[in-house]
């Protein structure tokens, strides 16, 4: 599409958003699957690629290792169907369990694989940080293959690969693969020297690499936009029976990145959180459409008791806090869901904008953290270490084990921490700013929204464009919902154009009355009623005239 083809407040978006030139527009509009980073640039992906090829010309036992999120979930069962594809006839998983494993490499695997006389171990979406059971490992004769993205914080481990973007010696030129689709780098290398998957058929696995990527939240840049862009394409028309059977069941006829982010991948999801992520793997590699009905019906049932337990769990939140001032929020309710708690660690910081430790059990106390600007959850949980049976994390987001005695001493220890740290304004973090504004309402047409899907798909380092309605005029407000939590304002651009607007539980200073003009920081979506299509704003910040809300 020429530059002159679009409207002149695309064209104003496509400058705010970094692309000036023809050649910027086109290729992040139009992306080009052969314009990738050579998968050989990854470190040691050479050596995996041999040791991985003799393993399957020769017939050797190997075990695929993945984590319990969608990111490891569809790792594993890409490296499944690719190794399977390439002639791999002696392999299997395993999967770690939420509650008795955590995360990565539990002990339990080296009994396992001692057992089963596996000679080769991969690791998809963790591995990085088991240096001491990889060490025991090759202690046994077992040659482990890690592919990865999670930092390296502590010693590498002596494995014979490690392929990871973000190691220190690493030359990759980008560092934000996800699980997945670092796997699918290791099978692009396998296809050059292995017969079995055709150049082209590779495509197929792109849906698998989508949904891990968009529910890991990597920024939707560079090839990581590609994979998606072209992933989506293919989760349209997957030919895997138990996406197709989750499509339904969800309703989703429209593949989007919100669809993925917040339909799929919640109940993919919650067969890790609420039983076992053994549940989500086999909807993905499922051949029978009968079972794979059966199996979308179940993570969709522990989806619908996730999302019980949550609401549930947030009721209480809102009485416990409703008078609470502290400026780093515990919870502790001995009986919540090891599963859950992280989901409302994130739903609490949302609402209260305050990192959080949410923890649950008994004597012994299992907590999921969750952060955001300048305090760092790793270095809070790292600052505490001394009382801690475990700990770990990143800035955003952590987990610890505590004996229940030293709960108080934890509290008391981390908001000193916090008030040592003297923070400025971290509300500045929660802030919705503008890509483009207007005070005339009539350039957000259709034509516009169609303009704007060409930026999709949204997500980090992508986020859906905001557009700021300057002084506009409030022709009515009114509620909505059961509890008349939601709000629907019809307002007027300066160009006497009329736009509707929606906020859904939005907070009471946004139910303003009619004859005001203000200003609103929205997204653009299209909604269809009794067959008539128009262009809907949702409400994302609410200023009245010279009055911040």
């Amino acid at each position: 599409m020429a530059k002159n083809q679009f409207s002149p407040l695309f064209s104003q978006l496509l400058r705010a958003r970094g692309l000036k030139t023809q050649k910027e527009i086109t290729d992040f509009l139009h992306p080009d699957y052969e314009k990738v980073h050579d998968e050989n640039l990854l470190p040691d992906m050479k050596k995996a690629v041999e040791r991985i090829k003799k393993a399957i010309l020769s017939g050797e036992k190997m075990m695929i290792f993945g984590d319990y999120d969608v990111d490891g979930v569809t790792a594993t069962a890409l490296l499944l169907d690719a190794l399977g594809g390439l002639g791999a006839k002696n392999l299997s998983y395993d999967l770690p369990e939420r509650m008795s494993d955590g995360y990565g490499l539990p002990t339990r695997v080296v009994e396992k694989i001692k057992r089963e006389r596996i000679g080769l171990l991969i690791t998809v979406d963790c591995g990085s940080s088991n240096a001491e059971i990889v060490r025991e490992l090759k202690g046994l004769g077992v040659d482990v293959i890690i592919t990865d993205h999670h930092d390296v914080t502590g010693e590498l481990p002596d494995a014979l690969a490690v392929i990871n973007p973000k190691r220190k010696d690493s030359k990759y030129p980008f560092q934000s693969l996800s699980g997945v689709g670092v796997a699918f780098k290791l099978v692009l290398a396998l296809q050059r020297q292995l017969d079995g998957l055709p150049c082209g058929q590779e495509k197929w696995l792109l849906d698998l690499v989508a949904l891990g990527t968009i529910c890991d939240q990597m920024e939707l840049v560079d090839e990581n936009r590609t994979y998606v862009f072209y992933g989506l394409k293919v989760l349209g028309k997957t030919r895997r029976a138990g996406l197709k059977a989750l499509k339904e069941i969800v309703g989703v006829t429209e593949v989007s990145s919100f669809a993925v982010g917040f339909l799929l991948g919640p109940r993919i999801n919650a067969a890790g959180r609420m039983s076992s992520p053994r549940l989500a793997l086999e909807l993905l590699i499922v051949k029978s459409r009968s079972e794979a009905m059966g199996l979308a019906k179940e993570v969709d049932e522990l989806n619908t008791l996730r999302r019980k337990l949550q609401d549930e769990a947030m009721e209480l939140v809102e009485k416990r806090q409703a008078k609470r001032s502290e400026n780093v929020i515990f919870i502790h309710q001995p009986n919540w869901h090891e599963g859950v708690i992280g989901i409302i660690a994130s739903k609490v910081v949302e609402k209260y904008h305050k990192p959080v430790f949410v923890l649950t059990g008994e004597d012994e106390l299992k907590c999921s953290a969750r952060s955001f600007g300048d305090f760092s959850v790793a270095e809070a949980i790292k600052n505490a270490k001394k009382m801690l049976i475990k700990g770990g994390g990143h800035a955003g987001a952590g987990g610890l084990t505590i004996k229940k005695e030293h709960f108080s001493a934890l509290k008391k220890m981390t908001w000193e921490f916090h008030q040592s740290l003297a923070l400025g304004n971290q509300e500045k973090f929660f802030d919705v700013y503008s890509d483009i504004e207007t005070s005339e309402l009539a350039p957000l047409n259709e034509a516009f929204l169609k303009e704007l899907m060409l930026l999709a798909p949204f997500g980090e380092g992508n986020p859906e464009p905001v557009v700021l309605l300057r002084g506009v005029l409030v022709l009515d407000s009114r509620s909505m919902g059961a509890k008349n939590q939601h709000l629907r304002l019809t307002v007027r651009g300066k160009d006497g154009v009329i736009l509707k607007l929606v906020a859904f539980c939005a907070p009471e200073a946004w139910f303003v009355r009619e004859s005001e003009t203000i200003s609103a920081w929205v997204t653009l979506a299209e909604n269809k009623w009794n067959g008539v299509t128009s262009v809907e704003a949702r409400i994302l910040r609410l200023q009245i005239d010279n009055e911040a809300t």
